[in-house]
């Protein structure tokens, strides 16, 4: 309805007839409710399911089961969890601020004749999101289920782990690398961790549950202060680490993202999982690097050797100079790494696609009985030294040559002063 205008003594007078419900203001509404579903309008201060273009706080715990409007700010305030259930139930939002616990429902397809389904995954969609020293993301163990026991005395009957790298009876799960004791196989990809984790197989306890599956998808900075998990699950044999994809224009932060195998109470530890960062390197560029550890770790412990899992970035300045227990895991996506001193100080990293380029301006060290850098048919140019100490290993592999191309070896490193390898420490 068009507004009139009265006019009286020279001054003009507005008044607008509003229907009645046909007007809202966008105020902050908040989630005011101890427990309970987003979708309850009761459970909103301004007793009404938050609409596009609000900005929304949460002030309890609350489980989503469908997609969100299109929000303006949501936060998720220090001591809350949002609990997300299903896997088409969007978080949509401009920016969103995570100072509690997110986390989703744990996976229930054990039905494998007709190819697993996942039903349950954390997924926010945002321009930035911030993740502060307070909050967390946590996955762990929500993947697909472990194996169930039958039969504690004889364990006749026991169920391997389920999902499609599920551990047999009595093995670990697989996702991003093999369980323990020759369990579950990998499956997916490094660049796209689509599903999460399989679960380990039983014996006298059930089997440990894959980890979780969560999603980040930011057309802006995404900023990590805290945690982000999807561990496997401890069982008989554990479950593989689950899914961590994040794509974002710039990522930055000082916290950790973890998809590790799980450890067994019996035999056989889990396979670790997947974690894929895309971004912008051209944005990426002119911001500082991020130090946020990326670990997608082997289980430890049982029997048999899992496999580590994958850590998939687009870009190179994801990664600190210095790299720890932090950072272990199966690199890919890695082309050109410029470093000016780079480190690995206790972690094992493994470079695993062919191709890449690393150019280190001052040295390169490997130090400690459990550093250890593996480089797959890499060009390596160190401008000064090359110090392996107290233990550490540097491992350079060859790939297949191509002479009529006028190459004749299959990887290289270039040191223009010394190499150093002490006592007790190997270059292989």
């Amino acid at each position: 309805m068009k507004p009139r205008i009265h006019r009286a003594g020279g001054n003009a007078i507005l008044v607008a007839w509003l229907l009645l419900g046909s007007f809202r203001s966008y105020a902050l509404n908040t989630f005011t409710a101890g427990s309970g579903y987003w979708d309850a309008p009761g459970n909103w201060d301004q007793g009404y399911v938050p609409t596009n273009g609000e900005d929304v706080a949460v002030n309890g715990n609350v489980t989503q089961t469908n997609a969100t409007a299109a929000l303006g700010a949501y936060t998720l305030m220090a001591g809350r969890t949002h609990t997300f259930s299903g896997t088409n139930s969007a978080l949509n939002a401009v920016s969103v601020t995570l100072d509690g616990l997110v986390t989703h429902d744990a996976n229930t397809d054990t039905n494998w004749s007709d190819g697993y389904q996942p039903d349950h995954r954390i997924w926010i969609v945002c321009s930035n999101l911030t993740l502060s020293s307070t909050g967390s993301i946590n996955a762990n163990g929500k993947g697909y289920r472990g194996g169930y026991t039958a039969n504690i005395f004889s364990q006749a009957g026991n169920h391997g782990g389920f999902g499609p790298g599920g551990g047999g009876n009595p093995s670990g799960g697989g996702y991003g690398g093999k369980g323990g004791n020759n369990g579950g196989g990998p499956y997916g990809t490094p660049g796209g961790p689509f599903e999460p984790g399989s679960g380990g197989g039983a014996w006298m306890n059930p089997g440990g549950w894959g980890g979780g599956w969560v999603v980040i998808q930011a057309s802006g900075l995404v900023t990590v202060s805290g945690t982000i998990r999807a561990d496997g699950g401890s069982g008989a044999s554990a479950g593989s680490g689950g899914a961590i994809e994040i794509s974002c224009a710039t990522f930055a932060g000082s916290g950790t993202i973890l998809a590790r195998g799980g450890v067994p109470v019996e035999i056989a530890a889990g396979g670790g999982g997947r974690i894929a960062i895309l971004n912008n390197p051209a944005l990426q560029a002119e911001l500082a690097l991020p130090n946020v550890g990326l670990t997608a770790d082997r289980g430890a412990g049982g029997s048999g050797v899992p496999e580590m899992g994958t850590i998939y970035l687009s870009d190179c300045r994801l990664l600190p100079e210095t790299l720890t227990t932090n950072f272990n895991g199966r690199y890919f996506g890695l082309t050109n790494w410029i470093a000016n001193d780079l480190t690995v100080s206790g972690g094992w990293i493994v470079e695993s696609d062919a191709g890449l380029q690393l150019t280190v301006s001052n040295d390169l060290t490997v130090s400690g009985s459990s550093g250890r850098l593996e480089l797959t048919n890499a060009a390596v140019t160190v401008m000064r030294n090359v110090v392996i100490t107290n233990g550490g290993s540097l491992y350079v592999f060859g790939g297949l040559t191509n002479p009529a191309a006028g190459t004749n070896y299959g990887g290289r490193v270039t040191i223009w002063q010394d190499l150093v390898v002490a006592p007790g420490s190997r270059l292989y």
